[in-house]
């Protein structure tokens, strides 16, 4: 019985099918997401399920190592406890974990989604020293900044808060201070209310902190 003849595309060389897959990048307009079933949600998942070989070449692209990298870009309009089952999943694969282990910068878009790349990549804790929490729910912030006290290395803190949220957040400087003691810039964007003080921060050195307030007006802080 004669074999399957190889596709065509599987005859190129790494180098081409690096460029082309990089084109399929989360942050590329040339994303396919909107046309995906929505248990994949992004093409470089789909890229991912076609070989070895191609998993290993999309493993390898730049967008993973981006500070801006976000998981959820690769799981649109998934829920918080859902995104994290897909990270853990996606993060059984050594070679993608080993890529990762590397960053010393990440994006967060809910809490879900840093604790279960704290519990999948041991050395994130020991690593990460610019983080981004990105439109968390409620509380969330804070728990996620009290998470933070078990990482070692965090000299950068951006928070972004939803512009459009329904419920304003109050944020306690006092937790930052206590959970990121080595903290050099804090970049936090849309704040409404705060409580503490940033007075005991050794080592900060940069403040950027835009306030939002309900009559739309905005006013930004540089220290």
């Amino acid at each position: 019985m004669e074999s399957a003849p190889i596709c065509h595309i599987d005859k190129l060389p790494n180098e081409i099918l690096r460029v082309i897959c990089s084109l399929l990048a989360p942050s590329n307009e040339w994303n396919l997401v909107d046309y995906l079933p929505p248990y994949i949600a992004s093409s470089i998942l789909a890229i991912r399920c076609v070989s070895r070989r191609f998993r290993m070449i999309s493993d390898d692209l730049q967008f993973w190592h981006e500070d801006s990298f976000d998981f959820s870009d690769l799981c649109c309009d998934t829920k918080p406890r859902q995104l994290g089952r897909r990270i853990r999943k996606l993060l059984d694969d050594d070679n993608l974990k080993l890529v990762l282990s590397r960053k010393s910068g990440w994006q967060f878009s809910c809490i879900q989604a840093l604790f279960a790349t704290a519990a999948s990549l041991p050395g994130l804790s020991r690593n990460t020293r610019s983080i981004t929490l990105s439109y968390f729910e409620g509380d969330d912030v804070e728990n996620a900044i009290y998470f933070l006290a078990g990482f070692t290395a965090v000299t950068q803190l951006t928070i972004d808060y939803e512009p459009e949220g329904d419920t304003p957040p109050s944020l306690d400087f006092g937790i930052i201070v206590e959970s990121c003691p080595l903290l050099e810039t804090l970049v936090i964007t849309y704040l409404r209310y705060h409580d503490g003080s940033l007075a005991k921060a050794a080592k900060l050195q940069k403040v950027d902190i835009t306030f939002f307030k309900p009559e739309c007006f905005f006013q930004k802080m540089e220290l």
